[in-house]
């Protein structure tokens, strides 16, 4: 199952490794950045109105999606968890290895 994690300010938090093959991005290099500059072809299309619908809302929607740039066909169900939003040099720290 692809999954992706969002903080409140549109940022990755989480990328797992089917989300890395079907979108061709590597979650090193999506991680804390903004999901509307990552994926420039999603916004302003319906993808990013139900994502936002989701956030606003506070409720679960399934819906599928044709994402424009690389023709991938995907049944998605938001279930946008915000998390409390921490500093990006917070977060790298955080993702530092031990």
């Amino acid at each position: 199952m692809v999954f992706m994690q969002l903080d409140e300010n549109w940022e990755f938090t989480y990328f797992n490794k089917k989300a890395e093959r079907l979108l061709k991005k590597k979650s090193k290099y999506v991680r804390g950045e903004n999901i509307w500059e990552i994926f420039l072809a999603a916004e302003g299309t319906a993808l990013e109105t139900k994502y936002r619908a989701v956030a606003l809302k506070k409720v679960a929607l399934c819906f599928e999606y044709l994402y424009p740039t690389n023709c991938i066909s995907f049944k998605s169900r938001s279930d946008l968890l915000f998390q409390k939003h921490h500093s990006k040099k917070e977060r790298k720290k955080e993702r530092k290895p031990i």
